[in-house]
């Protein structure tokens, strides 16, 4: 059954907001994830985000973190779970845990363990037994240490989520939901259950959101009354993968007004995601749909408030301020409101705000320009502009002590207080600020900033005093009276001169020298042979790299198409002990090479570049596995459909309109070939002769379930000699940009494959006398050596980082410790070195796939420039 306020223990909700020690709280929560940076920087990232005005952090578990094997657990160390939550508790900060098992993230297999993909019959994400058994063996190692760190029994945990996102997996199992409620009450958690984007029936629901904040309160309200609204997920930054654009599209003052616009909607509970972001280390990061071949970055800055060596923004700076108005207006904004419509029209929409102690009116701005506005009160008229593409809080109606009211403000506030108070404003903007006073008033500033003031007395012989002034610089409004003052700071709402961010600190580049080299062996004599490659976890490999070697025999020298029908990550391909080419394509893929006479060594050198976490699909083969066909033949299918076979000819990527379920159809003569693969957007909605295909992978989710998503099909059992008639389901669908059909024969897959890793580090640091670097100018993945000495700082090192100069794709490891993954395709181009990392003498190893010098390499070390 479910409670609208929660008894089981000291945290309870209504409608209004979080009741918490028999404390109305506004939750300001800040995304940080304990496995996204050392140890070494948990306080530290954890106190900038109380002193931002945040009274919680939330973090996500990942299994896969602290099971790296399969019962090979690990709790210590940057790990240490226990010892992050106490933390945030000395901090004072609550905690809301979000346990998964399920966690998305950007984070490899949405965090779940590699070797579940060898659990026979596993089902992720539902009410399947292995899955669930494996769950169940998860919470007891991490649901005591949740237990242990609730608020009231030694820490600071107020909530704990149930699985995430799972409205969006596009199933509905509700029976596995209630199998984790249970579950997770089973072991002792008595703090509130929350869920994000639908769980189960006793959670309180939240949304993620960037924009949108009244339509996801409607929803909200519509679906379960006698909750506070939250956004578990506040997005507001965004994550970068390799090959994609800088993230740099939600500027502080974006971040504000949708902010505003949130509390004008009535949400009472912010979790920025992320607050800070942080690094995906190792070999961590996720892939995600959107298009296949979405990879995260090593880095994990997010845009957020704290950049990722842990430095304050202009969006942490933004927030402070907003987060010091809802600190002085909690009580209202965790009472609950009347909100009233005043005005809608083109570009402005008014709305007014009923609290308790107050009326805010929120002036929501779409346009590009300032705009003039007016509001009356009290019969009085009062003109003021709004700025643009900006949601604008105007307070009114607040009473500050019994001798002063503030009847009105026009800008932005962190309070009016007894004694003083604080308003921000932009440079050369006017702002309008409106009191009542028990007795006669004048204003002045102490800086000298212009006003215009106009006194009047009320009927009811108080005294109505209007001041506007024009912001040029800090300074301090003064209302004089014979009995008391009155302060008002003008402060900047753009950065301050005196304001220095991570880029205006100093830099100072030392240049890697004297490394040692050594190629990488293609020694096969110690792998595993199989018929087809095999992917990584079928090898019992969490990631890093594989190597695929096989033999093709040819009569005469000439060109084949090879048709690999599983590739998951890009790949380089070496023939005759040469590099050939560098394979980005995924999925299905053909590659056409060429072959000598007689026999030919063929090697595939395949990274693991993170598994999908978020698609219905998770748990894809990586790397190179299914079979591998020679001669093949690829079609692509963009051109060339017909609507019901018949009529002028069309492309894929103009459909036109049809009216009923009329099929797309593609017809295609078949010489030889008994495989078939469709690989591509709407793979899945594809029939070959009136027969469904078999669907390998999809990436759809419940967002993008109206779209053709991309696929993998197997339409071998349907395939004919002759002709053949493929159909496509377009009902209700977009565009597509990319389909093909691969078309191979049974008697040309290639068999023998010897599979084996590579690259592995501890093999190399075991090598003696390594050769010093010389370029050769050959492509060949190699390893790298050198030390790095660093002088003794005159001011404390607040950050590091490498530049790594022409160096093209692979991976890092500083004094030991695995640093990432790394690809010159961008948009990243420094490295994060955790400064615990940094010694007198330090080691550093590279990887790189393709041999590429590594001369151009550099140690940034960020120091004070005062």
């Amino acid at each position: 059954m479910f409670f609208s306020v929660y008894t089981l223990t000291m945290i309870q909700f209504d409608s209004n907001s979080w009741i918490i020690d028999g404390k109305r709280k506004f939750i300001i929560s800040a995304a940080v994830h304990y496995f996204r940076l050392p140890r070494a920087e948990w306080a530290a990232v954890i106190r900038k985000a109380r002193l931002g005005g945040c009274n919680a952090i939330e973090t996500y578990i990942a299994w896969n973190y602290h099971e790296t094997a399969e019962k090979q657990w690990d709790f210590s160390g940057d790990k240490d779970l226990a010892a992050f939550f106490a933390i945030c508790h000395d901090e004072g900060m609550y905690v809301i845990v979000r346990p998964g098992p399920y966690i998305c993230a950007e984070w490899d297999f949405g965090g779940l363990p590699y070797y579940l993909n060898n659990t026979d019959g596993i089902e992720y994400r539902c009410s399947n037994a292995a899955y669930e058994q494996a769950v169940r063996r998860y919470f007891e190692r991490i649901m005591p240490i949740i237990r242990r760190y609730q608020l009231g029994s030694g820490g600071s945990i107020i909530m704990v989520q149930i699985e995430n996102e799972y409205h969006a997996f596009g199933k509905k199992d509700l029976a596995h939901i209630r199998f984790l409620e249970e579950l997770t009450r089973g072991f002792g958690i008595t703090v509130p259950l929350v869920s994000c984007y639908g769980a189960g029936r006793n959670t309180v629901e939240m949304r993620n959101f960037w924009s949108g904040a009244e339509r996801a309160a409607a929803v909200l309200r519509e679906r379960q009354s006698g909750q506070p609204l939250g956004i578990m997920e506040f997005w507001i930054g965004w994550f970068e993968h390799w090959g994609g654009e800088p993230q740099k599209h939600k500027p502080a003052e974006a971040v504000l007004s949708h902010c505003f616009e949130a509390l004008k909607s009535g949400f009472v509970f912010f979790n920025y995601y992320m607050y800070f972001g942080g690094s995906n280390f190792g070999s961590w990061g996720g892939r995600t749909i959107g298009a296949h071949k979405i990879f995260m970055t090593q880095s994990y800055d997010y845009d957020a408030p704290l950049d990722e060596f842990g430095f304050e923004t202009e969006k942490y700076r933004l927030l402070a301020v907003l987060h010091t108005f809802i600190a002085w207006l909690e009580n209202d904004l965790t009472a609950g409101s009347l909100l009233i419509q005043e005005q809608a029209e083109h570009e402005l929409s008014v709305t007014k705000a009923e609290y308790p102690s107050c009326r805010v009116y929120y002036y929501a701005h779409t346009g590009k320009e300032r705009r003039q506005v007016s509001l009356t009160l009290d019969n009085e008229e009062y003109d003021f502009s709004i700025q643009p593409e900006f949601c604008t809080p105007v307070i009114t109606e607040k009473k500050i002590t019994e001798w002063l009211r503030l009847c009105l403000c026009t800008e932005i506030t962190s309070g009016f207080y007894a004694d003083s108070a604080e308003i921000f404003m932009r440079k050369n903007t006017q702002g309008i600020l409106v009191f009542e006073l028990s007795e006669e008033a004048k204003a002045e500033t102490q800086n000298g900033t212009p006003l215009f003031v106009e006194q009047k007395k009320t009927p009811e012989g108080r005294y109505r005093l209007s001041v506007q002034c024009v912001y040029e610089k800090e300074d301090a409004l003064v209302l004089r009276c014979k009995r008391f003052s009155y302060t008002i700071r003008l402060r900047s709402l753009e950065k301050p001169r005196s304001t220095r961010y991570f880029d205006d600190l100093r830099h100072t580049e030392i240049q890697t020298k004297n490394w040692q080299c050594r190629p990488e062996v293609f020694d096969f004599t110690r792998a595993k042979t199989f018929d087809n490659p095999q992917s990584f976890s079928a090898m019992d490999r969490f990631s890093g790299y594989l190597a695929y070697q096989t033999e093709i025999i040819r009569k005469e020298s000439g060109k084949t198409l090879l048709f690999l029908t599983s590739l998951e990550d890009p790949a380089l391909l070496f023939v005759n002990g040469s590099f050939y080419s560098a394979i980005k394509e995924l999925g299905c893929v053909c590659v056409e090479i060429e072959l000598r006479q007689g026999k030919n060594k063929l090697v595939f050198v395949v990274q693991n570049m993170g598994r999908y976490n978020y698609t219905a699909g998770i748990g894809e083969p990586k790397g190179l596995s299914g079979a591998v066909y020679a001669d093949a033949k690829t079609l692509p299918l963009l051109d060339g459909w017909k609507i019901d076979n018949a009529g002028a000819s069309f492309s894929l990527d103009a459909m036109p309109k049809v009216d009923g379920d009329i099929p797309f159809v593609f017809e295609f003569e078949n010489p030889r070939y008994d495989v078939a693969f469709l690989c591509g957007e709407g793979a899945s909605s594809c029939a070959l002769n009136g027969k469904a295909s078999k669907v390998l992978f999809e990436e759809r989710t419940a967002w993008n379930r109206l779209f053709h998503v991309f696929s993998i099909a197997d339409a071998s059992a349907a395939l004919t000699s002759g002709t053949n008639e493929l159909y496509l389901d377009v009902l209700q669908k977009g565009t597509i940009q990319k389909l093909s059909l691969f078309l191979a024969a049974e008697s040309d897959r290639l068999r023998n494959w010897n599979v084996r890793p590579i690259a592995e580090v501890q093999d190399f640091l075991s090598a003696k006398n390594l050769p010093m670097y010389t370029d050769t100018g050959k492509i060949f993945p190699s390893f790298y050596k050198t030390r790095v000495r660093l002088s003794p700082a005159k001011t404390p090192v607040l950050a590091a980082y490498l530049k790594l100069g022409s160096l093209q794709k692979g991976n890092i490891y500083f004094n030991g410790f695995d640093i990432g993954r790394f690809w010159n395709i961008g948009p990243q181009t420094k490295y994060k070195i955790p400064v615990s990392l940094l010694q007198e003498t330090n080691e550093l190893v590279i990887f790189d796939e393709y041999g590429a010098n590594p001369n151009g390499v550099s140690l940034c070390i960020v120091t004070d420039n005062c």
